[in-house]
């Protein structure tokens, strides 16, 4: 699934242990549409042939013995064993008397429970569980109900809970269900004072009474129940004293071993509302399903006495009603958390992996508005071995803890699809599937009530699989990420002083250091085999070998070591120097390699599974996931000692992970003669935390001249907040220019960084219904403006749904923006006959700040969304229309293309040699690039085939290199005007180029 770039919900399993154990706050993480957060290696996981797969659960006529479908196999609604459940139900109270690491003497009042087993070595049988919502009770009636009372609230705490996730409150209830926080505690501590206070008003009273609670509220996973988070909690509680200034107080210390004045009442849950709906409505533009599906909508009838929860703005649901989140039977402070539970169903003997696929429909603006209350989704399993299958129905529910969230302005169904293996006990022969829908919008302060009647649920398929060697696996965002210089400078008269960190994008800079996998036994009585290997290829740029101190080969191993040793997390982490190691213009690729042992039988697996490409010369040939840059790409002028130079173009793609779209902007500049670290610098795999304005200083970043920044369809993983800064820094150097393109990435600026930058009005969110709904509209240049400037040049901007439209335009066609007066429209967009002038909308908008002379260009679409127009005016070949469109802005920027041979991808082993300015005076710079190391030759000849200058003639390492001529012959003297050769040769291969001199 899609990370979202901003706020996230849970954490990452990995990113959550690291920072629990350096005592770090973490970061949250939510999973959206689009791609695996969690990336598997191979050959673990799945076999290789369909005889190794077996399909526990799916639809009717799949010969599977359990059925995924909600409804008969004659399309009439149907549990097939399913049930609905509310998790907010939470049975006896768990607030009692205990010795349980009592605070003082020799009982507290304890919430938690014996039912939890201890999590692995280290930990001990008792703590709290997910979704509880439990309060230890004191009431005390007043003297005198027409005089004000201040309750004094003191006593001893220890806590020990999830921090930032599972809390305990002090609270007054006053009149009318009115909650008042006194105090909260997360975290863990032993021997906490408590004193807080309270005045309550005599219209605050409770029949009379004031009410006094101590309160545990915990969120949907990281607890004791499934070891997740490992505690002795969640409460102890001890020596409490309760003083009414008008009134009797209380005083207790359990010592008794009894709850005393105190009262812990059961509660009702929020409500069980899933139920199986015939013909739901949805908004998919591209898909729908008319077949029963579970849902969770709230029409006053499901769950009688809530009277319903009545749309606003989002009403497609039956009825007009949508997903309770008001807290239902239980009030307002409680929030809906509803699951369906599959069957238990038999697990086929010797099969430790498995797959769970389910369809979801998914409406939810989390993090996009303010009244957006959050309903998102997740899932789990549950496990048992043995004979009996009720002992699935005392077992903990597990799974990685992500909710997932619709990250589209209009919802759309979504297939999961998630790996169960690693969460089933060993040697399952009973496993049970729980999808779960959830109110958490509450977690980022007050949450609106404007929601939607999603999720839905439907098509549920569970399939068994073989397994061969240990299961590798890594989040996104845990690799290494591009980077820059520590310092902050590119001062190369020290050059040592500009490493580049090996940092990853989701932890603090403490750790972000630091590679993380997780690496499991999944065969029968497997264990790992030794620790698991990093295993890395160093491409070093010559120019800085002379500062390396780090003493690593440039190809090695580097061994991992275990994170928490015998907690049984799996999780391994890996280290590469921070200094003296990387630098600028270096690349690096790597991957990890674990083993298990099952009896003497030795298997390994690989992360990424397909290591294809490592070893060879082409970098990017190799999975880039796995694949780092040190920036800028500095080299060194040949014959011009302390003269180096660097590419102006900086490619910056914040597309959301799994959506980013390098292959399509690479194919489209190498068409162009543009090539990664000779001719621009690319920076990729933006993830979350991973921000451009954290890695790179406005010094470093004002290198370049021209930036092209592309947020794909979404809103990428910067804000606005942290960008504007630093591109209004850069364009404060003066004479800088942007391209700026994506459905939505204007939208993560403020208003005055769209009308004073980039000279643009934000006119809808959807740009469809702003021009007669069209989702593959014709897009014609304006006429005599300053870019596109080819009389024949055309393309449509494509939003239909399959094929790249599917992923990268079926929720809407981007924003719809009109240029501010002062800037240029471009193009524009035209009406069904394919007529101008219909809309007054910019399909692009240039802006020139007069102060800075900065040139701002905003296409709002990905750049894969521009496609040729089918009936309109042939492109010159090779180029297609998105190539054409992004060689107009570099040749108005001044990047003059020179379009090669037409490439979806440019080879970066390829033999390359240009020579730019051309024509030139006095000086132009030759740039190549070398496939592998080798003996470089490169002449000038001139027009009759005459040597004029021989300019290197050497050894030279793999990758790109650059040399000056001044325009000189062989024995220093000027040439004249006119046009000469450059001869390049090396291994065998010659490319020859002509140069203009122009006096």
């Amino acid at each position: 699934m899609n990370l979202l770039s901003l706020c996230r919900i849970k954490l990452l399993f990995v990113v959550f242990a690291l920072a629990a154990s350096a005592g770090l706050a973490a970061t949250p993480e939510v999973a959206g549409p689009g791609s695996p957060n969690r990336i598997y290696g191979g050959p673990a996981g799945f076999a290789k042939t369909v005889t190794d797969t077996v399909l526990v659960m799916g639809p009717w006529g799949s010969g599977a013995a359990y059925n995924g479908q909600f409804e008969t196999a004659d399309g009439l609604p149907d549990w097939n064993g399913w049930a609905g459940n509310d998790l907010t139900s939470p049975g006896a109270n768990p607030w009692h008397a205990d010795t349980y690491h009592a605070v003082s003497g020799q009982y507290s009042a304890w919430c938690g429970s014996l039912e939890y087993p201890a999590c692995g070595s280290g930990d001990e049988d008792g703590g709290y569980g997910n979704n509880w919502d439990e309060y230890l009770e004191w009431r005390g009636p007043v003297a005198d109900v027409s005089q004000p009372c201040t309750v004094q609230i003191d006593g001893l705490l220890n806590y020990d809970m999830e921090p930032g996730y599972d809390f305990m409150y002090v609270e007054c209830v006053t009149a009318g269900d009115q909650v008042v926080q006194l105090a909260a505690f997360d975290g863990g501590a032993t021997g906490v004072p408590l004193s807080a206070s309270f005045t309550y008003a005599p219209a605050d009273y409770v029949a009379g009474e004031v009410v006094v609670r101590f309160r545990v509220v915990t969120d949907t996973a990281w607890s004791d129940e499934d070891c997740l988070w490992k505690t002795i909690g969640a409460v102890q509680l001890d020596d409490v004293v309760i003083g009414l200034s008008n009134g009797v107080g209380a005083a207790h210390d359990f010592e008794d071993g009894t709850l005393g004045p105190f009262d812990a009442p059961d509660q009702p849950g929020v409500g069980d509302f899933a139920r199986i709906w015939t013909g739901l409505r949805d908004v998919d533009p591209c898909a729908t399903n008319s077949s029963p599906q579970v849902a969770f909508i709230d029409d006053g009838v499901v769950v009688p006495g809530t009277g319903g929860t009545p749309c606003q703005s989002h009403c497609y649901g039956p009825g007009g009603f949508i997903v309770n989140n008001t807290g239902g039977l239980r009030g307002p402070e409680s929030h809906l958390n509803n699951a369906v539970e599959s069957p238990v169903m038999a697990w086929p003997a010797g099969y430790a992996g498995g797959l769970l696929e389910f369809t979801a429909f998914e409406d939810d603006y989390l993090f996009e508005a303010a009244e957006d209350p959050g309903i998102l989704y997740s899932w789990s399993v549950r496990s048992a071995s043995g004979s009996d299958p009720a002992a699935v129905l005392s077992a903990p529910w597990t799974g990685p803890g992500l909710l997932y969230l619709n990250e589209t302005f209009d919802g759309r169904y979504h297939r999961v699809s998630e790996r169960i293996g690693e969460y089933l006990v060993p040697d399952a022969t009973f496993v049970q599937v729980q999808l779960v829908a959830l109110e958490v919008g509450f977690l980022w302060g007050p949450a609106g009530t404007d929601g939607t009647p999603a999720p839905y649920f439907d098509n549920v398929r569970v399939t068994a699989a073989a397994v061969q060697g240990p299961q590798i696996s890594a989040y996104g965002g845990t690799q290494f990420l591009d980077g820059f210089p520590a310092g902050g400078t590119l001062d190369m008269t020290d050059p040592g002083s500009l490493g580049v960190r090996l940092d990853t994008g989701v932890l603090p800079d403490a750790l972000g250091d630091t590679l993380v996998i997780r690496l499991q036994p999944m065969r029968p009585g497997a264990v790992l085999s030794g620790l698991p290997t990093l295993h890395y290829r160093l491409l070093p740029n010559p120019v800085f070998d002379p500062y390396r101190t780090s003493g690593l080969p440039n190809t090695g191993v580097v061994s991992g070591w275990e994170l928490n040793p015998g907690s049984g997390n799996g999780l391994f982490v890996f280290d590469l120097p921070d200094s003296g190691f990387f630098y600028p213009g270096d690349r690096l690729r790597y991957y990890f390699e674990g083993r298990d042992d099952a009896g003497g039988v030795i298997q390994a697996a690989t992360l990424p599974a397909d290591t294809t490409g490592f070893t060879g010369d082409d970098f990017l040939a190799y999975d880039d996931r796995f694949t780092v840059r040190g920036l800028p790409t500095i080299s060194a002028v040949a014959g011009s000692p302390g003269v180096f130079t660097q590419p102006d173009l900086l490619l910056v793609d914040e597309t959301s992970t799994g959506q980013a779209e390098p292959d399509i902007w690479l194919g489209s500049l190498a068409q162009l003669g543009l090539y990664p670290g000779l001719d621009f610098d690319l920076v990729l795999r933006q993830e979350a935390g991973a921000t451009l304005a954290r890695r790179i200083s406005p010094t470093q970043l004002g290198a370049y001249n021209d930036l092209l920044l592309t947020y794909g369809t979404g809103r990428g993983n910067d804000t606005g907040e942290q960008m504007e800064p630093l591109l209004e820094g850069w364009f404060g150097l003066g004479d800088r220019d942007l391209l700026l393109m994506g459905g939505d990435g204007v939208l993560a600026y403020p208003a005055s960084f769209h009308s004073g930058r980039l000279g643009v009005n934000v006119e809808a969110n959807q740009l469809a219904a702003q021009i007669d709904g069209q989702d593959f509209p014709g897009v014609l240049p304006v006429a005599g403006n300053p870019v596109f400037t080819s009389g024949d040049l055309n393309w449509r901007h494509n939003g239909r749904c399959g094929s790249d439209g599917e992923r990268f335009g079926r929720r809407k066609l981007t924003t719809a923006l009109a240029a501010l007066p002062g800037a240029v429209a471009l193009a524009e967009f035209t009406d069904r006959s394919g007529a101008p002038g219909a809309y007054g909308l910019g399909a692009a908008i240039l802006n020139v700040t007069a102060a800075d002379n900065g040139r701002a260009v905003t296409i709002p679409a990905s750049l894969r969304q521009l496609v040729t127009t089918p009936s309109g005016a042939k492109a010159i070949a090779p180029l297609n229309a998105r190539s054409r469109v992004l060689g107009a802005v570099l040749a108005y920027f001044g990047q003059v293309p020179d379009p090669g041979p037409a490439s979806n991808v440019p080879e970066a082993g390829q033999f390359i040699a240009r020579a730019r300015p051309n024509p030139f005076n006095p000086a132009t710079l030759i740039a190549y690039n070398l496939p592998r190391d080798g003996h470089l030759r490169l002449t000038i000849y001139d027009v009759r085939g005459r040597r004029v200058r021989r300019l290197l003639d050497e050894q030279r390492p793999v990758g790109p290199g650059q040399v000056l001529w001044e325009g000189t012959d062989d024995q220093g003297n000027p040439v004249s005007s006119g046009v000469y050769f450059f001869e390049t040769r090396s291994g065998g291969s010659v490319l020859v180029g002509k140069l203009a001199l122009v006096k």
